[in-house]
């Protein structure tokens, strides 16, 4: 059985830095150009990216769990479907 516990604190984590940035945001309406402010966007762009990555490295892992198969392989076959309408 898989164990979703860092898929759910990395998702807990992005939430947070979008509800910080955004508080930030409302609070200074007319000066989020700040080097605050942009960093508090690079931690959310980040926070996406390392939730994005971790919850397509779950989805491949449960798949090849469930379904025994290995992912390269048809993934790149669901890829090719894709492409091509058929899925």
């Amino acid at each position: 059985m898989l164990d979703f516990t860092p898929l759910k604190s990395a998702l807990d984590s992005l939430k947070e830095s979008i509800d910080v940035t955004n508080q930030y945001a409302e609070e200074h309406k007319t000066n989020i150009s700040t080097p605050l402010f942009r960093t508090l966007r690079a931690g959310v762009i980040q926070n996406f990216e390392f939730t994005y990555e971790l919850s397509w490295k779950s989805t491949r892992r449960w798949l090849a769990e469930n379904f025994s198969f290995s992912t390269q392989s048809n993934f790149s076959h669901i890829r090719r479907e894709n492409r091509s309408g058929s899925v």
